[in-house]
């Protein structure tokens, strides 16, 4: 006859430690793609510098659809016409 734990003392190591979300927005993608631009710069092995710019490529692609979101979503807040964001 043991002593059965309560499930709500102990907190998940989530809730523990806190959870860190990186931010991922255009910049942080553009950033990575210059990383991989400068990399591509200094390889010397072809396919290696093939598959960096790859990489650069959809960051660049993810940067640039992240962007227009954020310019979509400033113009959806900012029309005076509520039902216009269901177009």
């Amino acid at each position: 006859m043991g002593v059965a734990e309560d499930s709500n003392q102990h907190a998940s190591k989530s809730e523990e430690f806190g959870s860190v979300e990186l931010l991922k927005d255009a910049n942080y993608y553009e950033n990575l793609a210059k990383e991989d631009r400068r990399m591509v710069a200094a390889c010397t092995d072809p396919d290696l510098s093939i598959r960096l710019r790859e990489a650069a490529i959809l960051h660049e692609r993810e940067a640039r659809k992240l962007r227009r979101e954020e310019r979509k979503g400033v113009r959806l807040e900012s029309s005076r016409r509520p039902w216009a964001k269901f177009r």
